[in-house]
């Protein structure tokens, strides 16, 4: 599995849909090449967020869900997580615990269809996951997350083997056509 992630210079603040896009349409490209894999029968996940945007693709992953998120300490990020597990309301979490969490969910959605039950969130959301460590969920399912330069949060959930995933170098661009 090969992850790409294409950035603006100007990250933090909301950018127009059409650049978030054009951005995924740049890392899916970056990841296509970088894994011999253009024009062949791919999972592919992307996402993006204040600015970067990432591509993941894979042809032995059976699902796949990539999620990127910026620390935002305007958001309720227990009440979020809370709506998932009623235990995070209440259980004290520092900013990158809850945003790894929330980066989970979402990508665990992408590849599944449906979130996880409470008991997986609750393990994702406790400070014992090293940034850029393969977690096993169960089954044949994995958890990558990595903290990016910036405050960015990563994660990418699959199902499959357990090798971590290729990052390739961020490309940070002035401006996007």
């Amino acid at each position: 599995m090969h992850i790409a992630i294409v950035s603006m210079k100007a990250r933090h603040k909301r950018h127009p849909r059409s650049r978030q896009r054009a951005l995924a349409d740049i890392a899916e490209e970056q990841a296509s090449q970088a894994a011999c894999l253009v024009g062949q029968q791919v999972r592919l996940s992307r996402t993006h967020s204040r600015g970067v945007s990432g591509a993941a693709i894979s042809t032995t992953a059976t699902c796949l869900g990539l999620d990127i998120e910026f620390e935002d300490e305007q958001r309720d990020w227990p009440g979020i997580l809370g709506l998932f597990s009623p235990r995070l309301r209440k259980m004290p979490a520092l900013m990158p615990d809850l945003v790894r969490t929330w980066t989970f969910l979402e990508a665990y959605y992408k590849a599944v269809g449906r979130y996880p039950e409470a008991g997986y969130v609750e393990a994702v959301a406790e400070p014992v996951t090293p940034s850029g460590s393969v977690l096993p969920l169960g089954g044949n399912m994995f958890l990558y997350h990595k903290v990016l330069t910036g405050g960015a949060h990563l994660s990418v959930v699959w199902c499959g083997e357990g090798r971590a995933p290729v990052i390739l170098p961020e490309q940070v661009l002035d401006s996007v056509d």
